[in-house]
């Protein structure tokens, strides 16, 4: 009867256990899945904000080459440095007879 008895309890303990054992499996289950769950909307948000600032940087490249053409620069020059723009330039004639030209 004993015998009978500690095999009851014996038993009795296994499911505790097993019980206990699937209810930290199913508990580590869930919060992996929320963890994944998590992290595919974060990669989803980073995507979304990569291609904005890609095309954010596409824009600025396209101002940056704006910036930097030459027209854009003499009216920079001619608006905060004081430069004036020319209209009318006069180049130094060289006479045949003069040192730069024997060199030629």
């Amino acid at each position: 009867m004993t015998r009978i008895l500690t095999l009851k309890t014996g038993l009795k303990n296994y499911h505790i256990i097993l019980i206990a054992l699937i209810f930290a499996l199913v508990s580590i289950y869930i919060i992996q899945v929320g963890g994944l769950a998590k992290d595919r909307y974060l990669l989803g948000s980073f995507q979304k904000q990569l291609s904005s600032l890609s095309k954010n940087n596409k824009f600025l490249d396209i101002d940056f080459s704006k910036m930097n053409s030459l027209s854009h620069v003499d009216t920079i020059l001619a608006e905060n440095s004081g430069f004036v723009k020319t209209n009318n330039v006069k180049y130094i004639k060289i006479i045949e007879s003069s040192i730069a030209s024997r060199l030629r």
